[in-house]
């Protein structure tokens, strides 16, 4: 379920991204690199814009590969660490700290994966609208895991920093990635 580590840059999968992207990056800048089906999945941090880095916010790219074939950058900007959802006590508690980062991939068969980076060692839990329910555990280097929706932009992650004691993980705009 977890994302390929991305502490080691010299995998070929971490090669074909940099050739892709057409440079080599700093091994800070992988939020999350995994298998989605057919398809490999890759985010990478990016400078946010000015005015939501002032507030603590964050920005990624998102970029997608085909079986063996290149990589192609599906969003240019997704926000992340940035906001939470109405009277939400803990996500605002730990907006300071970070709060992670949210995507939805749904590719055109109608298969969907839920990507996830930034959450630390707390525990993530995916919930779909029509009821199915994944605890994935903490996902400190990032994950990809698949869930059966016909409503990917209804999907609701919880992030639990301790018993007890959760924050909805809200998806941004831009965050569902179709086609």
């Amino acid at each position: 379920m977890a994302g390929t580590t991305t502490s080691d840059l010299t995998g070929d999968l971490v090669r074909r991204l940099q050739q892709s992207v057409g440079a080599e990056f700093a091994a800070d800048r992988l939020l999350v690199i995994g298998a989605a089906g057919d398809e490999t999945v890759a985010v990478l941090r990016r400078d946010a814009r000015p005015d939501e880095a002032r507030v603590g916010g964050r920005a990624a790219e998102v970029w997608v590969a085909r079986g063996p074939g290149k990589f192609h950058r599906a969003v240019d900007y997704i926000s992340y660490d940035l906001a939470c959802t109405a009277d939400d006590p803990v996500c605002a508690s730990m907006g300071p700290n970070g709060l992670g980062l949210a995507a939805i991939r749904r590719q055109p068969s109608g298969r969907t994966f839920v990507v996830v980076a930034r959450t630390g060692d707390h525990e993530v839990t995916i919930r779909t609208a029509e009821g199915e329910t994944k605890n994935v555990g903490p996902l400190p280097t990032g994950g990809i895991v698949e869930v059966a929706t016909k409503h990917p932009w209804q999907i609701r992650l919880e992030i639990a920093t301790a018993p007890g004691r959760a924050y909805v993980l809200p998806i941004p705009p831009g965050g569902v990635i179709e086609g």
